[in-house]
């Protein structure tokens, strides 16, 4: 039988996915943007345009919303060999286990700007938070202080056993090698100038730096910057895949070759290449395909259409509201029936978090379905 809030809190839901008002003014077009990990059968997790998509099956995924960090609808991710997916929240960082709750909450009085990236290596998860006053690596859930430098950097990438990270400097850019005990050199490379973003792939070193009006994609070749592409923006990757570099690029896949840019697919609109523990993928707005060694893409790994709704579990009240609202409009958006929070064996509900923007309409019938589920609340209650 139901606690007596519980039937409250679902009667809310019913009353939620029945308004209107909340579908007129949605988020981000619904997408798969990242693979955080995979195994044997496909991705595990995926970061979405808003959420987190958690396989249950290998054509079943739950929502996970951005109630549960309190952040970006779409921050910045890991996931490490153990489920846990970490996420750079708003307060803090989250561990989210693998059923999408909350399990770990570190650094809570670390403020949003100075948490700048997540990496995991040998099964480590790594967090860089920089400011103006330094640098400082920390291992996860530890929060050993594994690194530290008295001058601010800007992004991180890793493979196996290695941390690259890059710093924009006169002329250039710093960039850091650290070995897996912690120890290694930082070079500086004379580049164009730009807010530098790192990315590591099969050993090799790419940075791109972002100004107001382009991007320029190199590589790092013994301590030399090597132009790879410029423009048109959002340019995902570079990654290799066998003997090639490929990059999304302009909404197509390009592969990187000698300055040049050669189309190796452009049969849809491609919004991001990546690598996980599975290998290479391309996502082509809402759905997930695996990267083929020639450019093109093939199976289908993840779709949209695949995602259930999430669970509320261990959520407070306005979160769960927060987080159903998110879902409703995230499913509507893509074409997906909205249905009932999960109920788990012990019929409670569990889910992840998101932010989402509501019409003002919107706004206000759930600020009024709020009060309506606390009235109901009170009078159970007495």
């Amino acid at each position: 039988m139901l606690w007596r809030d519980e039937v409250t809190v679902r009667l809310l839901f019913v009353l939620l996915a029945m308004l209107p008002g909340l579908a007129l003014a949605h988020g981000t077009q619904p997408a798969a943007w990242q693979s955080l990990r995979s195994d044997g059968d496909g991705p595990q997790a995926i970061r979405l345009s808003e959420g987190v998509g958690l396989r249950v099956a290998p054509t079943t995924w739950r929502f996970v919303c951005s109630a549960r960090w309190h952040g970006p609808v779409s921050p910045e991710m890991a996931r490490t060999v153990d489920g846990v997916t970490w996420v750079l929240g708003q307060d803090g960082v989250r561990g989210l286990a693998y059923t999408g709750e909350a399990a770990y909450w570190l650094f809570r009085d670390l403020p949003a700007t100075q948490a700048k990236a997540l990496a995991v290596t040998d099964n480590a998860a790594v967090l860089l938070a920089s400011d103006a006053t330094g640098a400082t690596l920390y291992a996860l859930p530890q929060t050993t202080l594994l690194w530290y430098d008295p001058h601010p950097w800007q992004s991180m990438s890793a493979d196996a056993d290695t941390v690259w990270l890059v710093a924009a400097r006169d002329n250039g850019f710093d960039l850091a090698h650290l070995d897996a005990q912690w120890h290694g050199d930082v070079r500086r490379i004379i580049a164009p100038t730009g807010e530098p973003r790192v990315h590591v792939s099969a050993g090799k070193v790419y940075v791109t730096l972002h100004t107001e009006t382009e991007e320029r994609t190199g590589q790092v070749v013994q301590g030399v910057w090597q132009e790879l592409a410029a423009d048109p923006p959002t340019l995902w990757g570079p990654i290799q895949v066998g003997a090639n570099v490929f990059a999304a690029h302009g909404g197509v896949i390009r592969q990187l070759q000698g300055g040049q840019e050669i189309v190796t697919d452009a049969s849809r609109y491609f919004t991001c290449i990546g690598e996980d523990s599975g290998g290479a993928y391309a996502c082509a707005r809402q759905d997930l395909r695996r990267l083929i060694p020639d450019g093109t893409a093939g199976e289908v790994l993840f779709d949209v259409a695949w995602l259930t709704p999430p669970s509320v579990t261990g959520l407070e009240t306005p979160d769960q509201t927060a987080c159903w609202t998110e879902w409703s409009n995230f499913a509507q958006d893509a074409g997906l029936h909205v249905g009932t929070p999960y109920v788990d064996a012990r019929g409670d509900t569990d889910v992840v978090s998101t932010q989402c923007s509501a019409s003002h309409r919107g706004q206000m019938a759930a600020i009024g379905l709020l009060f309506l589920a606390a009235g109901l609340l009170r009078w159970r209650r007495s």
